[in-house]
């Protein structure tokens, strides 16, 4: 279980730097939105169902929520310009950021 802790953590840095390097504008709908996916996964590769994802907005504090799939996958959509914090918990482990 220890190991998984820091791959967990490399995940959640990759996924949150993915984001900002992928957010887009979408000119046709008036505004800038992007969106944040990702796949949970273990130390081995496997996926992890059941993860609670939390993306909050750092100068508003506004949070969006998900939870991964069967195959360990979340999308949350439609996330205004900004930073963001991902953290990631499940029972059994401390959340990381």
């Amino acid at each position: 279980m220890r190991d998984l802790i820091p791959r967990l953590s490399r995940v959640f840095l990759f996924l949150v730097l993915a984001a900002m390097v992928a957010a887009s504008p979408a000119f046709a709908q008036g505004g800038s939105t992007s969106t944040i996916a990702g796949t949970v996964t273990d130390t081995s590769g496997a996926v992890v169902p059941g993860a609670d994802i939390v993306v909050k907005n750092v100068a508003t504090n506004v949070a969006y929520n998900a939870v991964s799939g069967s195959d360990g996958a979340f999308t949350i959509p439609a996330l205004p310009p900004g930073t963001y914090t991902v953290t990631v918990t499940l029972m059994g482990f401390r959340p990381r950021s």
